[in-house]
Formats: structure tokens, sequence, C-alpha cells
């Protein structure tokens, strides 16, 4: 029953997901496409979109390696098992809203090949960490280098200004929680106890509530201490991978706009792929539904031909996005399907 609730629940998110996409698109197409748009079909240059393809494949494989590195210990031959466990972050964070389901897709998968919870969960905050505090750095760059014409409308610095409150909050609570876990156990003891007292029907559920945390928090410390003390230069490999992987997305964009015959500044492009990335982060919609499609054209309309925004917007929604959510659902769903059987 469980498993296929899991299952419902993941079909209605992706319809939401699906919507508001084809929503979005629509809405780009109606407001910036013109006679023009078709011809652009018409001048496509399908080497570009091979050579898309293959970084693609860069990113996927750029971020398993960001899981199996740290893991790799546990289980030496599991550079599959990361693979999927990125692909099933990719799906569900599709699915749902904030793009939160996608950190508990990647241990869910983890967990189905053998690694603990606690040593899943440090994996994924190391990883958050190092996204967390590269976005930071280059938001800063960026946002003291880009050029005016990125920045003139009004609605763009308001979602700018939003996101960059988002991010600090999650990024201070992020680096609290790496920082201070004994913090957020007391936490936990205090709050099962007076859950305990409030309603003593339900004693001995909080209690075992309080217990499985405090284990969990105190193994999830001894991976971190583990990491921190013994592993310093995955730590480093972590943060060169997280490079490769964000660096290597803003490509992609580029190389589509080659492939439509678009001559643009390669700079230009870096940077606005960059402000996106960094609004679209924590958008609130699955997988950054609507937002993503309406706010990287609203972007690249200051960069690019406005007549090219909408082909451009659908190639690389599904370059970036579609085709791994598309994988990504293949795995998941079959995971959830064999845990089903057991």
């Amino acid at each position: 029953m469980e498993v296929e609730t899991q299952r419902k629940s993941i079909i209605r998110g992706i319809r939401i997901f699906v919507f508001l996409t084809i929503l979005g698109i629509c809405l780009v197409f109606y407001l910036t496409s013109s006679e023009k748009t078709w011809g652009v079909l018409k001048e496509l240059k399908f080497s570009y979109f091979l050579l898309a393809s293959i970084l693609i494949v860069v990113d996927l494989f750029s971020g398993a390696a960001r899981i199996h590195i740290f893991i790799r210990r546990i289980i030496p031959k599991g550079f599959w098992a990361c693979f999927k466990a990125n692909l099933a972050n990719i799906f569900l964070a599709a699915a749902t809203p904030f793009q939160t389901g996608g950190g508990i897709a990647q241990l869910y998968v983890l967990k189905r090949h053998k690694v603990p919870y606690a040593a899943g969960m440090t994996v994924g905050l190391l990883n958050l960490v190092a996204t967390l505090s590269f976005l930071f750095f280059t938001a800063v760059v960026v946002l003291n280098t880009i050029p005016s014409k990125l920045t003139e409308s009004k609605s763009l610095l308001m979602i700018l200004d939003i996101s960059r409150f988002v991010f600090y909050f999650i990024l201070l609570l992020t680096f609290l929680f790496i920082l201070r876990p004994g913090g957020f156990g007391k936490f936990v003891k205090w709050f099962s106890g007076f859950l305990s007292h409030t309603i003593p029907s339900r004693q001995e559920m909080f209690q075992k509530w309080n217990r499985n945390i405090l284990d969990f928090l105190q193994r999830y410390q001894e991976y971190l201490k583990y990491y921190w003390r013994k592993e310093k230069l995955t730590l480093l490999l972590n943060y060169v991978l997280t490079i490769i992987l964000y660096f290597n997305k803003c490509l992609v964009a580029y190389v589509i706009l080659l492939g439509l015959g678009v001559s643009v500044n390669f700079w230009d492009v870096i940077m606005a792929q960059m402000l996106v990335i960094f609004f679209l982060y924590f958008a609130p919609t699955p997988g950054a539904s609507f937002i993503a499609e309406t706010g990287m054209s609203a972007v690249m309309s200051r960069v690019i031909p406005v007549y090219t925004v909408s082909i451009f917007m659908v190639l690389w929604r599904f370059f970036t996005t579609y085709f791994g959510v598309l994988l990504g659902s293949i795995v998941l769903l079959k995971t959830i399907a064999d845990t089903d059987k057991k």
C-alpha cells in the first residue's frame, strides 16, 4: 500500500510538472515567436547537437561521480548505483515542490544498494555544501560583472533579490547542521520530550523516534569526521567535480546556440546561464517548471535574437532537464517496483 501511495504521489507530481512545462512553453512561443522562428529550424547544425548530447553524458557522469567518490569504500564497485541514484534525484526533483524530493530519491536508491542512510545523508549534505558555496561564489562574480542589459528588467531584479534571500537562508541552515549537529540533536531530544508529555498515549512512539534520530545523528557525525580528517583530497575533488558539473551545464547552452546558427559572445552566455541556475535552484514549482521556461527566455532574450528564444528554450530544457527526467523515471519507478516485489 505504501509503495502504491508513493507511485501515485510521484505520478501526480509529474503531471503538475508536465502541465506547467507545457504552459510555460506555450507562453514563450506566444510572446517571442515570429515567421523567422520557424526559419531557424532550417539552419540547424546537427553536429553541435551531437556535441550537446556528449555534454549531457558528461553531466550525468560527473553528477554520479560526486556521489561515488564518497561511498566507494562502502560499495567499491558501486558507480552504477551512484549513476542510478543521480538519475533518481533528477527525476523526483521534477515531481516535487522546491525540488526537495531529489535528495530523498537519491537516499532511497542508495539504500537499496546497501548504503546506510547516515552515509547517504552525509554525502548529500557534502554535495549540497559544495554546490551552494560554488553558486555563492559565482553569484557574487556574475552579479558584479554581468552586462547591464541582463539586469535592466525590474521583475528579474526582484526575482534575483528573492533568490538571494532564500539562497543565503538555506546556506546558513546547511552550514549550521554540518558544523553544529549536536545542537539539532538537543532540539530533537527536547521536542520528543515535549510531545511525550503533551500526548502520553504516544510516548513510546515519540521515544522511539528520538532514539532513531539521535542514533542517526551519531553515525552521521562519524561519517562527517571521517571525511574531514581522512578524505580531504576527496572533498577537494568533489568541489572540482561541482565546477565541472555546472560549467558543463552552461556550456550546453552555448553549444545549442551554435547549433541554431546564433553568433553570441561566449562569456555573455556563460554568465546568463549562471544567473538562471542561481534563481532556479530553489524554484518552488516541481522541476522549476514554468519558471525555468519563462525565466530562461526572459534572460536569454537580452543576449540572443528574440525570434530564436523559443526554439532555444525547448532544446535547452530537453538537454538539461527533460532527458534526465525521462531516464530517472525509469530508474526510480523500477526500483520502487522491485521493492514492492520483495
